[in-house]
């Protein structure tokens, strides 16, 4: 069975981990399956997220070569379950210095518009927190954002702005 036809037809926890194992087997399944993410089929992109996820844990410096092209990525014109997808992957990884300008542009972007689904909002909280490690001056920008949003978010958004204004105030911010 092909790789494709796996990740259209596969569900389950022996599939993810079946499928994991194959892609991580060989980095040209892996490359395969980064076509397959960066894919105009939402079904097979969201698809190859899950697993991508998976790799990612496992042979982390893969994932790692994949991520500037992650984070140019995102000022596209991108659907919204794509963005959520993408970001979801990167709140995981270390971000490149050279695309640190870039990746928190765009992640305040879609965290201060009113039209972003909650999901890429949170992935993007996430990011921008990681950030904060290394550029502590977008801490404060970060928690008047959630702050400011906090009182009619959805449960989701308030549960990960919780999170993320507890660890910016750990962090001494």
């Amino acid at each position: 069975m092909t790789l494709k036809s796996k990740l259209l037809h596969g569900s389950g926890p022996e599939w993810e981990s079946n499928t994991t194992d194959r892609v991580c087997a060989d980095f040209e399944q892996f490359k395969r399956l980064m076509d397959y993410f960066y894919s105009e089929n939402s079904r097979l992109s969201h698809r190859a997220t899950l697993i991508i996820l998976k790799v990612g844990k496992r042979k982390p410096n893969w994932l790692q070569e994949q991520v500037p092209k992650m984070v140019d990525t995102l000022d596209e014109a991108l659907p919204h379950w794509y963005k959520r997808n993408l970001l979801r992957i990167l709140q995981f990884q270390q971000i490149p210095e050279s695309h640190w300008g870039h990746a928190a542009d765009q992640c305040f972007k879609y965290l201060e518009s009113g039209e972003t689904p909650v999901a890429v909002k949170v992935f993007s909280m996430t990011v921008i927190y990681r950030l904060t490690k290394a550029l502590p001056e977008l801490a404060n920008e970060l928690q008047l954002l959630i702050e400011d949003q906090y009182p009619l978010g959805s449960p989701g958004f308030k549960a990960r702005g919780r999170r993320i204004l507890g660890q910016l105030s750990k962090d001494g911010h």
